[in-house]
């Protein structure tokens, strides 16, 4: 099991500094808009944005495929 506590904590010092959401942070973390964060902690909010962007797309085409339907 990993621990992801020192992960978040350094994810929600980040969005509080710059008064952002802690998953608009971790988008400009992965896109390296942010730049001074370790690789480690990199790697897995990199993970987690992938994984959000993701389910966000399968919303969307449930959503357009449920609208098409008559």
């Amino acid at each position: 099991m990993f621990d992801f506590s020192k992960t978040l904590q350094q994810l929600s010092n980040s969005a509080r500094g710059i008064k952002l959401s802690m998953l608009k942070t971790a988008e400009k973390i992965c896109d390296n808009r942010i730049p001074d964060v370790n690789p480690p902690a990199r790697r897995k909010v990199t993970d987690f944005v992938k994984v959000i962007q993701k389910l966000k797309g399968f919303s969307s085409e449930v959503f357009f495929f449920w609208i098409k339907v008559p």
